[in-house]
């Protein structure tokens, strides 16, 4: 099975042992075109943390001078609440 028969996330439920198993421009390409973005975490100048929900779990970009160094995945909802009070849902607010 090619990772393009797995990653349409619309059509199938894409696991978190499939997307580690993808090569990281596969990861990437995926995240821009399937995932949510939830927010952006600068850490020090250069070096940050993007954070995409994608299906049933979660995925953390690590950003070191402007370069793709990590991807982590996660599920747990207690993994996720170390970064909810940084998340700005104003624009979601405004909709309702």
């Amino acid at each position: 099975m090619k990772w393009y028969d797995i990653c349409c996330v619309n059509r199938y439920m894409l696991t978190r042992y499939q997307f580690n198993r993808l090569a990281d421009p596969k990861k990437k390409e995926l995240l821009q075109n399937e995932a949510s973005f939830i927010g952006h975490f600068p850490l020090e100048e250069g070096e940050g943390m993007k954070l995409f929900a994608l299906g049933q779990f979660f995925v953390e970009v690590w950003i070191s001078s402007g370069k793709i160094v990590k991807f982590k995945t996660f599920q747990s909802n207690r993994s996720l609440s170390k970064y909810l009070h940084f998340i700005d849902i104003s624009d979601i607010a405004k909709r309702s």
